[in-house]
């Protein structure tokens, strides 16, 4: 049996119809991808050497510095600033896995 798969470029479209389709589509699919994602799926790799993929990252809540707190009012000043960084570090995260997503 032999597996259908396809990839969309601003070029051309490559379909694996044969072992010798998979090399040029391997070649186009790096040069469509960006350069920090393709250790994570590289096939020349091996399990030890593959750059995992950034998690999705969890979103701070009140409860993350104030067990008790249910809104943001309910924070002290320290508080507050704890979770404004939180939540500035979670920003960054989000940027970069939103980046590895896209």
């Amino acid at each position: 049996m032999v597996a259908i798969v396809s990839i969309v470029t601003s070029t051309a479209v490559q379909i694996l119809e044969k072992p010798d389709d998979w090399e040029p589509w391997i070649w186009q699919l790096q040069a469509e991808i960006a350069p920090a994602v393709w250790p994570s799926i590289n096939p020349d790799l091996t399990d030890c050497q593959i750059k995992r993929l950034l998690p999705e990252p969890e979103k701070p809540c009140f409860q993350d510095v104030n067990q008790h707190a249910r809104t943001y009012t309910t924070l002290t000043p320290e508080e507050k600033k704890k979770y404004h960084d939180l939540h500035s570090y979670y920003s960054e995260d989000l940027k970069q896995y939103q980046y590895q997503e896209d």
